[in-house]
């Protein structure tokens, strides 16, 4: 669970965010509030986030929040683009393919937990992008 110094961190790069015009520069907040949640120098960033959703995320929150979530407007940016994305390409790239991942976001049947590690894990992609 992340600690108190991290959630107060959160909420600070959390604010900044709410408060830019910047969709960039929102973005960037929100990603450094989120980051602050996750981080726990356990694992790689894909590992941390994929256990933070699952686990922290999914004990404090029941579904009917994950799916709250995942119909917010400001995550239907994301969500719209990731669900599009171009086919799967060869494994052999050298490039992270996250067609799978966003295969599982559109995925109705899939858990809202489900859905919602896969989104993060699209948004991380584009992220280091």
């Amino acid at each position: 669970m992340p600690s108190s110094n991290n959630f107060t961190r959160a909420d600070s790069w959390f604010e900044k965010g709410k408060g830019e015009t910047d969709c960039f520069a929102s973005f960037i907040y929100y990603w450094i509030a989120f980051n602050a949640l996750y981080y726990n120098n356990a694992g790689g960033e894909r590992s941390q986030i994929k256990r933070f959703v699952e686990n922290e995320y999914n004990n404090a929150f029941d579904s009917i929040a994950f799916d709250s979530i995942l119909e917010l407007p400001a995550v239907a940016i994301f969500k719209a683009p990731i669900v599009n994305l171009h086919p799967p390409r060869s494994r052999s790239s050298s490039r992270v393919n996250t067609s799978t991942e966003a295969a599982i976001v559109a995925d109705g049947s899939k858990t809202s937990a489900e859905r919602l590690v896969n989104l993060m894990l699209c948004v991380y992609q584009a992220r280091c992008n």
